[in-house]
């Protein structure tokens, strides 16, 4: 079998600070859990995103086990 290979390589320097609060409520429903939440991600020290509005991100989960 003939195949290529590619490398990559990034470095791993953080470049700046990212700030990140996530919440979540676990409800019991029907047979299994219902979890509902809310991240919020900000990256303060970046002058080119410190005036742009944070991130927001709205996420629910299901899970029913037998």
């Amino acid at each position: 079998m003939g195949g290529t290979a590619t490398s990559f390589s990034a470095p791993l320097s953080p470049s700046g600070r990212q700030v990140d609060l996530t919440t979540t409520v676990e409800l019991p429903l029907a047979e299994g859990r219902l979890w509902l939440g809310v991240s919020r991600s900000a990256q303060p020290q970046h002058q080119h995103q410190h005036q742009a509005a944070p991130e927001w991100v709205l996420f629910t989960t299901y899970r029913v086990t037998w």
